[in-house]
């Protein structure tokens, strides 16, 4: 009786963990982030930044018009996307679900200058691929490889490419780019090499925050790129990095301790 009691128990609570989850899931908060030293070109500025969609699976249409209306409250100059849109368990994507998203992306922030670097999720395979690069191209997203793009005269925005499947070459990027440097990167861990070329900024996503934060299991589950910096913000010699939790969700439906958001960034002096 005891034993039945204990597994009841245990169920009810792997259950009600799970219910948790899902709810977590389905959350989107914005994170305010202050970013201090920029330059007097960028002083009042503001980003507003968003990662890891992995639409198809378990994020539908509805999560991500969510995730656009919250940006479209947002109203920022800039808007970037810091990698991993599609599913790579999805191996077709409808022509209705294209014409869908399209729309929705180029009805998202539509006053920003919109920017945006793939992720490993999104070369994974040539239908992730193509979804992610047609589709951001299709809402008025100019996709970054290893390039950079000016924002005033004295800043910049580099993306590079991912980790796992691309080559991503800070050197090319940094070639004819302002003195100061906001680096979108997919994989937060590239934060090392950063730091070696004196860039400001880096903003990142992959991790999912842990997305299930088990105490002392987590870790284990983190991605690769994505294991030495994970979590929130760090400051890596001279480059503060910044980590995005995502949007979406991958592998499990569920999230922990680790809610989904947008970043909305404020330039200061």
């Amino acid at each position: 009786m005891i034993l039945w009691t204990w597994i009841l128990a245990a169920g009810g609570l792997a259950a009600a963990g799970a219910g948790y989850g899902i709810l977590e899931a389905k959350s989107l908060r914005v994170r305010r982030i202050t970013i201090t030293g920029a330059p007097a070109s960028l002083h009042g500025k503001t980003a507003a930044a968003f990662s890891d969609v992995h639409f198809g699976r378990f994020v539908t249409l509805a999560q991500l018009r969510r995730c656009v209306e919250k940006i479209n409250g947002l109203r920022p100059d800039y808007l970037w996307f810091l990698g991993d849109f599609s599913d790579k368990h999805r191996s077709h994507y409808d022509q209705q679900t294209r014409t869908a998203v399209a729309k929705l992306l180029r009805g998202c922030a539509p006053q920003a200058e919109k920017l945006a670097v793939l992720g490993n999720n999104d070369l994974h395979m040539p239908a992730a691929c193509a979804f992610s690069a047609e589709l951001l191209a299709a809402g008025g997203f100019r996709v970054l490889q290893n390039e950079a793009v000016r924002l005033t005269e004295d800043a910049s925005v580099i993306g590079l490419e991912e980790w796992k499947y691309g080559k991503p070459d800070v050197q090319k990027a940094l070639n004819g780019a302002a003195p100061y440097v906001i680096c979108l990167m997919h994989h937060p861990d590239y934060a090392d090499i950063s730091a070696q070329h004196q860039i400001p900024v880096q903003l990142s996503g992959h991790s999912h925050g842990g997305q299930v934060k088990l105490p002392l299991l987590y870790r284990y589950m983190l991605p690769h790129g994505g294991r030495k910096y994970h979590t929130g913000e760090y400051q890596v010699g001279a480059t503060r990095l910044i980590i995005s939790n995502g949007v979406g969700v991958h592998t499990l439906p569920f999230r922990f301790l680790a809610p989904p958001d947008i970043l909305h960034i404020t330039f200061t002096e």
